[in-house]
């Protein structure tokens, strides 16, 4: 046996001698219809089944899917890792109060945007809340780390 078949009549003739025992016309009238079966197969857009007329029997092809589905890229997911980072989302709404059988990814929500400083007097006299202590750089980085990079789970343990 030839270690490796150079051309159909060799790789036909060591399959029927080794390991398979296809008859050689067999294999190459396998080999032969390929062609005819990925054109039936490719015009067949969205079928599951592709009726081979050639031959006399009906056989099944199932078209595999190429495409993986991306998670990241599915609006529920993508709403939910804005509103992690408290970004402007839409939101899902009922179309109608009455029922529950249209909902509608609609209703925007603006994101979340820091207020100023607290310039009251209970504010100012009060030890627990240091709104005038701190620089509004540092209250406006310390904002950004904790809405954009924290997770829920960090998030709930400060606060």
């Amino acid at each position: 046996m030839d270690p490796q078949p150079r051309n159909l009549a060799q790789l036909a003739t060591a399959l029927e001698s080794a390991w398979l025992n296809i008859p050689v016309n067999t294999f190459r009238n396998l080999i032969d219809s390929l062609p005819a079966r990925l054109a039936a197969v490719r015009s067949a857009k969205g079928a599951d089944q592709v009726s081979n007329r050639e031959s006399s029997f009906t056989e099944t092809v199932r078209i595999s899917r190429i495409i993986f589905s991306n998670e990241k890229d599915w609006k529920r997911n993508t709403t939910k890792i804005n509103r992690m980072k408290e970004k402007g989302i839409m939101v899902f709404r009922k179309a109608d109060s009455k029922t529950t059988s249209q909902i509608r990814h609609d209703a925007p929500r603006k994101e979340r945007k820091m207020d100023p400083a607290c310039n009251c007097r209970k504010c100012q006299e009060s030890r627990k809340r240091g709104d005038t202590t701190i620089p509004g750089q540092e209250r406006q980085s310390l904002f950004d780390k904790f809405w954009l990079t924290l997770s829920w789970d960090l998030k709930n343990k400060l606060i």
